[in-house]
């Protein structure tokens, strides 16, 4: 009994030892067939990967130009803006010679009215045009 019961302890671990076996191949199966998948995500990953690094390669000059184009239009503000205040003030001063030129056509009584007014125009032409000087020499 001790060699049939050897012999079917021996048939028992073989048997344990070729379902481990098979086990193992299966496992091992899997485990390449993982790492294939693993590689072709690889793969689709650095191809993503290269495009968004062409892509910021390609974005990089709009990004440089868009800057550039910030500060341009700053300058370009700080700039007009002076001007503005000069256009505004030759604008004062079409009007105070329209002002002039219908006194001059006029010689009633309403001439001494007009002519105050006109003084009153010329201070504030005059007031204008300080503060315009010294922003423009601020300016420089």
């Amino acid at each position: 009994m001790n060699s049939a019961a050897a012999s079917y302890d021996e048939e028992a671990i073989l048997l344990k030892l070729q379902n481990a076996q098979s086990n193992l191949l299966a496992v091992l199966a899997e485990s390449s067939e993982l790492n294939r998948n693993l590689a072709a995500g690889d793969k689709r990953l650095s191809f993503g990967l290269e495009t968004v690094a062409a892509a910021s390669d390609a974005v990089a000059p709009l990004q440089t130009q868009h800057i550039a184009a910030k500060a341009l239009r700053s300058r370009i503000n700080r700039a007009v803006s002076p001007a503005l205040l000069v256009l505004d003030n030759f604008a004062l001063v079409e009007s105070l010679q329209r002002r002039l030129l219908s006194l001059s056509d006029d010689t009633s009584t309403r001439y001494v009215y007009k002519s105050g007014k006109l003084y009153d125009s010329y201070c504030l032409l005059d007031n204008c045009a300080s503060k315009e000087k010294r922003s423009i020499e601020l300016m420089h």
